[in-house]
């Protein structure tokens, strides 16, 4: 079996330090599957809330609620989700001048 935690020993005590979200620490990882409350959506990981949290299209949002986390972690890496935040960056900055 494979162990996602190595022990270190710090002073006197040895302290367990977890390398990997995997089999046993599933469930601290972003891809767990958890319902998360944001603004008006229900995400189902983390995973999906945090992108939704850098998304400033709604639309975005709502299509990131139907996607599992690895679709939404691959979505974020498109142009079409970059894009969006890259407009509404320069977009508030204008407005700040």
């Amino acid at each position: 079996m494979f162990d996602a935690s190595l022990t270190f020993k710090t002073g006197s005590e040895p302290v367990n330090v977890i390398m990997c979200f995997r089999n046993e620490n599933f469930f601290l990882s972003n891809m767990y599957p958890a319902d998360i409350r944001y603004e008006d959506g229900v995400y189902p990981a983390t995973e999906n809330a945090y992108f939704a949290w850098m998304s400033y299209e709604e639309d975005i949002k709502v299509r990131l609620q139907d996607m599992t986390p690895q679709q939404a972690k691959a979505f974020a890496q498109t142009d079409e989700f970059k894009a969006q935040r890259i407009f509404k960056f320069q977009d508030d900055l204008v407005k700040g001048m």
